[in-house]
């Protein structure tokens, strides 16, 4: 069953938000993945409308591109609006120019996310078989809930089509279609290797998001934490909770 982002919204209570609020502060961003060229989606609650809804942050910097500096202040200027940013994510493609037709944009493949999500305690074995025969630079992602993602980064969606394929790339329509195909062979190969099931769903979606590193998810209190390697092999499912959780969040 998926969750219930409205309903869990609803049970976040005032002393949350603003200890919410006093960690991005003073949080000075993340500089893992460039976001000039990432969407910036945002799930937060609307104190001004009495809602709850998703945004695109672009829409409220005139649609510039945004910097991995400028978003603790881009965060900031949510909170200043009455808007709480409660998830935070990034588009798991590089864009050429950000607005409301982002599809047409598109100019690489970028991440492929690779999860499963049944409890963390799988989540994390599922990652720790990951770490050996993915090639390339990997991130290892905790999602503050009850996920590990694992990002290939260097994933590289024209390895997985015939050369004469090549030539349908400059076509935007194509390039989608072409992406799709390569996630999906892509994800085969890697789920034919592992004894547990990953989301195919998300591995496979162009138009998937993940969360950014250094954020809060304010549905559980904890931090969203690139992990490395030693990390992964030693740490448990209590003491990386007790590691990501906010002080004094109840």
């Amino acid at each position: 069953m998926s969750f219930d982002y409205n309903l869990g919204a609803k049970q976040i209570t005032s002393d949350q938000i603003n200890l919410l609020r006093q960690y991005y502060i003073n949080w000075e961003g993340d500089k893992t993945i460039d976001l000039k060229f990432r969407f910036i989606k945002v799930f937060g609650i609307d104190r001004s409308q009495n809602t709850t809804r998703w945004i695109l942050l672009h829409w409220f910097v005139n649609r510039r591109r945004i910097s991995n500096e400028n978003l603790p202040k881009l965060i900031l200027k949510l909170f200043d609006m009455n808007f709480i940013p409660i998830r935070l994510f990034q588009s798991v493609g590089e864009w050429l120019a950000p607005n409301r037709h982002y599809n047409l944009h598109m100019i690489r493949s970028g991440i492929l996310p690779l999860e499963n999500d049944d409890s963390l305690l799988s989540s994390i074995e599922c990652a720790r078989q990951l770490l050996d025969f993915l090639p390339g630079l990997c991130y290892y992602v905790y999602s503050g809930n009850k996920s590990i993602h694992v990002w290939w980064l260097k994933f590289n969606f024209e390895d997985y089509f015939p050369e004469e394929w090549r030539k349908s790339i400059w076509s935007q329509q194509n390039r989608e279609k072409l992406d799709r195909f390569a996630r999906k062979k892509a994800f085969d190969s890697i789920q034919d290797k592992l004894s547990f099931e990953l989301d195919k769903r998300n591995a496979i979606d162009t138009r998937r998001v993940v969360p950014i590193i250094g954020t809060v998810n304010a549905f559980t209190g904890r931090k969203v934490e690139l992990l490395n390697r030693e990390q992964l092999m030693k740490m448990d499912t209590d003491s990386l909770k007790d590691k990501t959780l906010l002080n004094h969040w109840h």
